[in-house]
């Protein structure tokens, strides 16, 4: 009998386990503002806001081991996680606040804030990962508070709707 509860006990820890691992949930729409739009820009497009989540980067583990680095973990990642924080960031690029909206995380303490910078003129962009609460509540990497390079996958899909919307006004 004691070896059946015990069994049991395992197996609910288990599932348990297994359900905070799915309620991590995708990215469902990205916010995009800054003081050269008239008005945020909202992506709800499933592929595009679908590509992009924040379940990687350092402080990510998988079977023991850190995965922030792996090129396979990389694809969805909003930072280029592959270099070291971009100490040799430039100064006067463009802002925007960028806010990735996580399913069935609605609420303010359950969205993850970034800041995006970016020189039209040249290739590569930035994004800044601030020490808030409401993003230490989702992940904590432990590199909050630095400057690194964007993704280039970001690079691709983001920065051409900030540049659409910037010259349509």
């Amino acid at each position: 009998m004691k070896a059946t509860i015990h069994a049991l006990i395992g197996l609910m820890l288990l599932s348990n386990a297994a359900s905070l691992a799915w309620a991590k949930g995708a990215t469902t729409q990205i916010v995009i503002d800054g003081a050269l739009l008239s008005s945020p820009v909202e992506i709800s497009d499933p592929d595009i806001a679908g590509n992009f989540h924040v379940w990687n980067g350092p402080g990510v583990w998988v079977n023991d081991q850190s995965v922030h680095r792996d090129p396979a973990n990389l694809a969805h990642s909003v930072i280029n996680w592959a270099k070291e924080a971009a100490s040799d960031r430039p100064e006067g690029l463009e802002s925007y606040e960028v806010t990735l909206v996580i399913e069935g995380r609605e609420s303010p303490g359950r969205r993850y804030v970034v800041t995006y910078e970016f020189d039209p003129a040249t290739p590569g962009g930035y994004i800044y990962l601030p020490r808030l609460a409401s993003n230490t509540s989702l992940i904590w990497h432990g590199v909050e508070g630095n400057w690194f390079s964007a993704s280039e996958a970001w690079e691709r899909m983001i920065r051409p709707v900030i540049e659409d919307a910037r010259t349509s006004e």
